[in-house]
């Protein structure tokens, strides 16, 4: 990092994912599936429905909408507050499902 600001793009977000991001806007017309307070319905970024830390789909067009730049930090930061979502033990054989709108 350099004073802080700069922060090295992972190589995930390059090659295959420029191609799936531009795939996921299109279909959804750039326009903002999200909607929050702030939202400027225009779409450029492309968000996981289901973070790929709780065991979403890095690739999958299923777990992919795409959101205005507001929208997806603002999910980002809920994300990173809240813990991924249980997984199923031989003591607590079911666990609550995500919901894939993110309605928190």
């Amino acid at each position: 990092m350099r004073n802080g600001r700069y922060k090295p793009q992972k190589p995930v977000y390059s090659g295959r994912w420029r191609t799936i991001r531009a795939r996921i806007l299109e279909r959804d017309g750039h326009t903002c599936q999200i909607g929050l307070l702030g939202c400027t319905t225009q779409a450029t970024c492309v968000d996981h429905i289901t973070p790929v830390s709780w065991g979403g789909g890095w690739w999958d067009p299923s777990n992919l909408r795409a959101a205005c730049q507001n929208c997806n930090q603002a999910l980002g930061a809920l994300a990173r507050k809240h813990r991924p979502p249980p997984t199923p033990t031989d003591d607590n054989p079911t666990v609550p499902t995500l919901n894939s709108s993110r309605e928190w």
